[in-house]
């Protein structure tokens, strides 16, 4: 059957975006914990201006991964939903066919907004990051 087929590869591309958010969370925890420690041990007297460009940066690192924790259970139900569509293309049962649609559309739209939301976020954390340590080893 096709539909099974399509609905297998839907089921993979949530497990990457699911593994995508995983990662986004890492490298925003492991982002905020080296400017941490630059803070702590590079910069002994920042200047203002470093401090607002470097916490700058650690809040769009922290976003990114509210962001991702947020994305994370709607990409794990999408596979359960998925699932579920599967069961109900087998057994030809029209109402739970609908049901898994709308509750996949619902999650596929939030999934959507999140990841977004936290790619746009860790871009701006980078971004500033880079701003910053250019400005600070430029200007000294």
């Amino acid at each position: 059957m096709e539909v099974i087929e399509w609905l297998e590869r839907m089921k993979e591309v949530q497990r990457i975006q699911y593994d995508y958010c995983k990662h986004l969370i890492t490298l925003g925890t492991g982002s905020i914990l080296i400017l941490i420690a630059f803070l702590e041990k590079v910069f002994a007297n920042p200047e203002t201006w470093i401090l607002v460009v470097f916490y700058g940066s650690i809040v769009g690192f922290t976003v990114t991964i509210i962001f991702s924790l947020y994305a994370l259970p709607n990409t794990g139900n999408t596979i359960l939903y998925v699932n579920g569509l599967q069961r109900a293309v087998m057994e030809n049962n029209e109402e739970k066919k609908k049901e898994f649609n709308d509750k996949i559309d619902i999650a596929l739209d939030s999934i959507g907004i999140f990841s977004r939301g936290a790619y746009i976020s860790y871009t701006i954390g980078i971004a500033m990051l880079l701003i910053g340590a250019g400005l600070y080893f430029f200007l000294n």
